[in-house]
């Protein structure tokens, strides 16, 4: 069973989150810490000071696992809800990549690094 972060780094995220530096933040995706009301109640605590980072707690499919943190609107959140389903690693990664608030290069440079590892080398 994994703990919440830190009142700190939740803070953190929040503030991140509000001032458009990130669509969404993640937290934590693991088995239930506590109940889901209980990470809810603590995130929304946590961002208090930060009223446009949305706390959000997912429940995956097998009801033992969530995924949580703060998201800048809705669709952020159900977009990283339909990309949880996603069987295309290579595009979950990318569009994880865009919701962490990763530019183009650096998505580009992720997925070149990804290729080489599964390709066991360089391109040539």
């Amino acid at each position: 069973m994994a703990e919440l972060p830190s009142a700190d780094l939740a803070r953190e995220q929040a503030y991140l989150v509000s001032r458009g530096v990130r669509p969404r933040a993640l937290l934590g995706a693991s088995y239930l810490p506590m109940s889901v009301d209980a990470v809810r109640e603590q995130l929304a605590s946590w961002g208090q000071h930060h009223p446009e980072a949305l706390p959000f707690v997912l429940v995956g499919g097998d009801g033992s696992t969530i995924h949580f943190g703060y998201a800048a609107a809705a669709w952020c959140v159900d977009l990283y809800r339909w990309l949880l389903t996603v069987p295309d690693e290579a595009q979950r990664e990318r569009i994880e990549g865009l919701l962490l608030g990763y530019g183009p290069r650096e998505i580009e440079r992720h997925d070149e690094a990804r290729r080489a590892r599964t390709m066991g080398g360089d391109r040539g």
